[in-house]
């Protein structure tokens, strides 16, 4: 009798801990290959300044239980900065704009997830710290696609396309040099990457492994 008391305790102790167990968020693992961080500017209202930084670090945390909790933090290396002309690249890595001795990362980390109809779009609320000025913006996200990865070999590891946009005012975190007709204070920037849940066989997938 005391076997049988035993066995059902502890068969409730696990169904207790089985909700919370599905309830843990998943980190997937950003293919470096694949990720983009981008902006855009008006330069006197020609061609637009589009640039990337090609030194990030980005962390996806989903939760498929409650998926407004999903978190995305992202670190940027302004040293980085990349705009296919290197003397301007050089002046965007002075105190006039990025001040990338003083301050060579710039962050993101989102807050809370606001869904549309469905779990695939919504608004990412989050805060970005520029310039040790940290402001919260919202951007407009979308999964791009949530499948199996198609190509043999790849384990049909699960991925993730995930495309973040929107807009900020540099002057509110005191970049200011220049502003009006020359650059404008309105930047676009853009969030794109894909990510990999690497458990189990997946982690053989080489997308487990590109740039990490």
């Amino acid at each position: 009798m005391k076997k049988v008391i035993f066995f059902t305790l502890v068969c409730t102790f696990i169904n207790l801990l089985a909700p919370q167990s599905m309830a843990a968020p998943v980190q997937f693992i950003i293919d470096k290959t694949h990720q983009y961080i981008g902006f855009e500017a008006s330069h006197f209202g020609f061609s637009p300044v589009r640039g990337r930084f090609d030194d990030v670090d980005i962390t996806l945390m989903l939760d498929e239980v409650n998926p407004e909790k999903s978190k995305v933090n992202v670190v940027v290396y302004t040293k980085s900065i990349d705009t296919d002309h290197e003397p301007r690249d050089e002046h965007l890595r002075s105190a006039d704009f990025f001040n990338v001795s003083q301050y060579p990362e710039m962050t993101f980390s989102s807050k809370s997830l606001v869904f549309g109809k469905d779990t695939s779009s919504g608004k990412i609320v989050g805060d970005l710290t520029l310039l040790g000025i940290t402001k919260s913006i919202t951007l407009d996200f979308k999964l791009t696609r949530d499948a199996p990865f198609p190509l043999p070999g790849y384990n049909n590891v699960r991925t993730l396309g995930f495309l973040a946009e929107g807009s900020i005012k540099r002057a509110d975190w005191g970049m200011d040099i220049y502003l009006g007709e020359a650059i404008a204070d309105e930047v676009h920037l853009t969030i794109q990457f894909d990510a990999v849940n690497c458990a189990g066989d997946a982690a053989k997938a080489p997308s487990c492994k590109y740039g990490r």
